[in-house]
């Protein structure tokens, strides 16, 4: 490498960080806002709070405009938390097995 070039970073593959995609479509959804805590699990939650959970924010998902860019971009990068696209990742494990 001359000292001309900048340094250039190796880039990584990790489980959950898939190919950029583009993402317009987030500004869109209807989890954005304050209510975007509902889609993620707290560090320590009980059983019966969990359902509740995320049957709210399945809620909000079932009438968003984006939920199937969601769920496609939640498949395609493996994530591995949350509700994406009205899914949990336990509901979106089958659908990564058949895009692989």
């Amino acid at each position: 490498m001359s000292t001309t070039e900048p340094a250039r970073r190796k880039s990584r593959r990790r489980r959950g960080f898939g190919p950029p995609l583009p993402v317009t479509w987030q500004d869109d959804a209807d989890c954005r806002g304050p209510q975007a805590a509902l889609f993620f699990p707290p560090a320590a939650e009980n059983p019966d709070d969990r359902i509740e959970r995320e049957a709210e924010a399945k809620s909000i998902c079932r009438p968003c405009s984006v939920r199937s860019k969601c769920l496609d971009y939640a498949v395609i990068r493996g994530e591995n938390f949350g509700i994406w696209g009205g899914l949990t990742e336990g509901e979106r494990r089958p659908l990564r097995a058949k895009s692989s």
